[in-house]
């Protein structure tokens, strides 16, 4: 808590879910109407914002780790796990493709019909 010229500025900060959840807030004296006194308003003033600490160390930046977030995963790997899905969704049309071409060629060709040749008109008009 600090103070300023118009009240008293408050900062809350919660540890869960391995993140930490910040709010800044201001308490104000806001005058109630029909009375002279005035009424103390918890008013935000800042932005929430959440932090996701990665690992804690003995001293300020540097030296040995006293935690580390285990969940954390950096953003090149999320990016890369995704690039991995849309290549192998990818593989997966292209082989569907191949199996499907292989399958028509050899197996899926229906026989020959011998009314669709041409030889059933070439007798011609008569």
């Amino acid at each position: 808590m600090t103070e300023s010229g118009s009240g008293i500025i408050r900062s809350k900060c919660g540890y869960y879910d391995m993140l930490t959840h910040c709010d800044v807030s201001q308490i104000a004296h806001e005058s109630v109407e029909g009375t002279k006194s005035s009424e103390p308003v918890l008013v935000e003033i800042g932005p929430r914002f959440v932090l996701n600490p990665v690992r804690v160390f003995q001293g300020s930046f540097s030296g040995q780790t006293i935690w580390e977030n285990s969940k954390y995963q950096s953003p090149n790997q999320i990016r890369a796990m995704i690039k991995a899905q849309v290549s192998a969704r990818y593989g997966a049309r292209v082989s569907a493709k191949a199996n499907r071409k292989a399958y028509l060629k050899d197996e899926g060709a229906m026989p020959e019909n011998p009314l669709a040749s041409d030889s059933v008109f070439a007798g011609g008009l008569e």
